[in-house]
Formats: structure tokens, sequence, C-alpha cells
């Protein structure tokens, strides 16, 4: 298994190219323009998961965190303290991260597919996404690899999941089930540079279809210019010819339709945006479920600790009574006819020994 470290250095690889996609869908291409940052690096892991390691699943300077992993001062031995990291596959997700560079390599490979993503595929996950990629990692199994678009820039892609799941196992379904297959029409590699710019000139095509021209990365604008009728002395005049009403109607509706579909595309970015903050929202607080789920659990315990303290309360009282009632039974209590038996026994054995105790003189009788 790769360690969080194998899989930090792998991942900081990435992140010096963009990698673009052409796929062909419905008759036409489409790109899409994968980029990686140290930001993505802690959900892709699933490192949020381990919420008994706050520091680590709620770090809010997610590059701070990526560097201390560099730097080896967070490793799988700091990880393997929290219960999730097992039970949520957070170490399944880590090697997956690793194998990234080779998933994306083996595009062109029969093993791998990409797909339209379906929201509606996969009822039991919350998982957004754009495209799928499912390949074949190194163990066999079957990983699957989710793009979203961008919400600051649209036009660009990132990963959002990583993960994989055991086919041969009849009880595991198949995550692409559902999701629409696109045809690979071109793959691409291009170095970036230190402010984030393609370098064209270093582009690494890793696959194109026969059958698909590359497309051009030319800088060339195309200029269109305005014809020059007739020169008068040094002055040249240029043709403005007059539009008709029909010609000028057209242009009128081209106009509207295009503020049309620029408040549109505005708006996508919007909604794009809105659905980013949403998701993120939706990942607090399913954390903040978790940390719930934890603390009730711990109340349980401690409501059954009470419990048992409880009975064993009430064992000790019966216990006590019964020890009670048996010191009683040894030493019974003396009833009133006993105690008046005994005050006359004494008297008696005190007149036994005073014989004139027994009759008094009358003291009346020296009295005259």
């Amino acid at each position: 298994m790769s360690t969080i470290y194998d899989a930090a250095i792998e991942f900081q690889e990435l992140m010096k190219f963009e990698y673009n996609i052409v796929l062909g869908y419905k008759g036409r291409s489409v790109e899409v323009p994968i980029r990686f940052d140290e930001n993505d690096f802690h959900h892709l892991c699933g490192l949020h998961k381990l919420t008994d390691l706050q520091h680590i699943s709620s770090a809010k300077n997610k590059p701070a965190l990526f560097k201390e992993i560099l730097d080896k001062k967070i490793t799988d031995s700091v990880l393997k303290q929290s219960s999730y990291y097992l039970s949520d596959e957070v170490y399944d997700r880590i090697n997956r991260v690793y194998e990234l560079p080779t998933l994306l390599n083996r595009l062109s490979d029969k093993t791998t597919s990409l797909y339209k993503f379906n929201k509606n595929a996969n009822s039991g996950s919350n998982i957004p996404g754009n495209y799928l990629i499912k390949g074949q990692a190194s163990d066999q199994k079957t990983v699957y690899f989710v793009l979203l678009n961008d919400s600051v820039d649209p036009n660009k892609y990132f990963g959002i999941s990583i993960f994989s799941r055991d086919l041969s196992d009849k009880k595991q379904r198949d995550f692409a089930d559902g999701h629409t297959p696109n045809t690979l029409l071109y793959v691409s590699k291009t170095p970036l540079t230190a402010d984030k710019q393609l370098d064209k000139e270093k582009e690494i095509v890793l696959y194109q279809r026969p059958s698909y021209a590359a497309p051009n990365n030319s800088n060339i604008k195309i200029v269109k210019f305005t014809p020059i009728t007739s020169v008068i002395g040094d002055t040249a005049a240029l043709a403005v010819p007059r539009p008709s009403f029909g010609q000028a109607l057209v242009n009128l509706i081209n106009k509207w339709a295009d503020r049309i579909q620029e408040g549109i595309e505005n708006r996508r970015r919007e909604l794009k945006s809105a659905k980013r903050e949403i998701y993120e929202l939706k990942q607090a607080l399913s954390e903040r479920d978790e940390q719930l789920a934890q603390k009730d659990e711990q109340l349980n315990a401690k409501d059954d600790e009470i419990a048992v303290l409880h009975k064993q309360n009430t064992a000790l009282t019966v216990e006590m009574y019964e020890q009670r009632k048996l010191i009683q039974a040894a030493n019974p209590p003396k009833i009133l006819s006993q105690k008046l038996d005994e005050a006359r026994k004494k008297c008696r054995e005190r007149n036994v020994q005073n014989p004139h105790r027994r009759n008094p003189p009358n003291q009346n009788r020296h009295k005259r």
C-alpha cells in the first residue's frame, strides 16, 4: 500500500500540468481541461472523514496541511490513530490518488472509459460531477475518478472524488452503470508556467484518434478589413453599406440574442458557484452529523454506566436490608413484659442483699 507521502509526491507532479481531454458527444467535440490543486488533495484522499482528528479533518489551510505531509510531519502512523482510517476506506483513497497519474496516462487503453456524469444514476450517492473516468487499478479493482467543473472558472475541471470497488464481489455494483459513455478523441498534458499559464510549445499528446483533427492552438486571430471603394487624393473612402430594414432587424435580434446568451452564461456561472457552495455546506453538515453521532454514542455509553450503577445500588440496598433482618433475628428486641420481669428480679435481688430495707420503720411512730 502507498503512503500518504507517496500520494502527495505524485499529486505534486500532477499540479505541474493541465490535462486536456476531448470527448465526442452527440456528434460534436467537448473539451474537458483538468487541473490539480493542493486544496483538492485533502478531499480526494478522504482526510475530511477523519473527524476524530480535528486538526486534519477540519483543516482550514489545506495547502499548509499538504506541505506538512510533504515534510513528513503528518504520516500514516498519525492517520491510523483515527478510528475512521479503515472503516471509511481512507487508506484505499490514498492509494488511488497515488495511482491517479497512471490512470490519466492510460486513458487510451481499452480498460479505461469516460462517461457523461448522471447524478440520478446512483441513488445512494451524493457525489456531484460532470464527467466520470473509470479504469483498472494495480490490484485489479475498478477505480472511479469523478470530475466537477470549477465554480470560479467553469471552463476548467477538477477531481471531486476517487474511490474503487471490487466488481468480482457480486454485492458491489458498478458505479458507472447509468452514466452516458463518451468517445475519446484526444488527450494531452501541457506544462504550466509559474503564473499558471499554459506552455503550449511543450504540449505532450498522449492520445489522438486517427479520424480526429487536433485543435488549432495557434494564437493568430482572423482580422476582417473594411473594403476601400475609392481613393480621392490621399484620402481613402471606405464602403459602408447601408443595411436594409430586414438586415437591421436581424442585427437587432442578434444583439438581443447575444445579451440573452450572456445573461444565461452569467446565471449559469452563478448557479455553478451556488452548487459548489451547497456541496461544501452538505459536506460540513455531514461532518457535523458524524460528530453528533459520536456524541450520541458517548451519551448512550454514559447512560449504560448509570444504569449499571443504579442496578448495583439497588442490589446493595436489598443486601443491606437482608443483613439488617439477620441482625435483628440474632438479637430480638425485648418486649415490655420481659423488661418488667427483669426489673422485679433485680429488686428482689437487692432486697435479699439488704433485708432491713424490706420493711422500713415508720418514722411517724416516734413523733409524740
